[in-house]
């Protein structure tokens, strides 16, 4: 199943560099955290994604931020894994706990991440609809 969600991944980064202005990207990865489990973490999947973007793709993963986490993953986890981290990476790793929608796109607004860019659970404007996307990129012969 691993090779379907990197082929996935592999799709929706080409679709984002065929529309940036110069054929290079940088990607920053929004997760919204409150009905993640630990047990959706794959070590194994998250090291191939890593190794594609070092050796094949023209985009690095600018930040990661953690939107809504459950109190175990942001209280506990991060404090833990940030501990191992090093400066770099620790400086792109941002978690966004508590709080309403709003001082959630207060918070992503620093750091670039405007309410036009989001979907509607974490209070933007973006209607995801991937089913319907899919399709008519289906349909386009794309």
């Amino acid at each position: 199943l691993s090779h379907l969600k990197i082929r996935a991944l592999w799709y929706f980064v080409n679709v984002a560099l065929k529309q940036s202005d110069d054929g290079m990207g940088i990607i920053v990865v929004v997760l919204y955290g409150p009905y993640a489990k630990l047990t959706d973490f794959n070590r194994l999947f998250v090291r191939e994604c890593m190794d594609l973007e070092k050796l094949y793709m023209p985009v690095r993963c600018h930040a990661i931020h953690v939107c809504h986490p459950t109190m175990l993953f942001g209280e506990i986890i991060v404090p833990i894994l940030k501990f191992f981290m090093g400066k770099r990476i620790r400086q792109f790793f941002q978690v966004h706990t508590g709080g309403t929608k709003k001082l959630l796109l207060q918070d992503l607004n620093e750091f670039g991440i405007y309410k036009t860019m989001l979907p509607c659970a974490l209070g933007g404007d973006v209607q995801l609809d991937i089913s319907s996307w899919l399709a008519e990129r289906w349909r386009s012969g794309l």
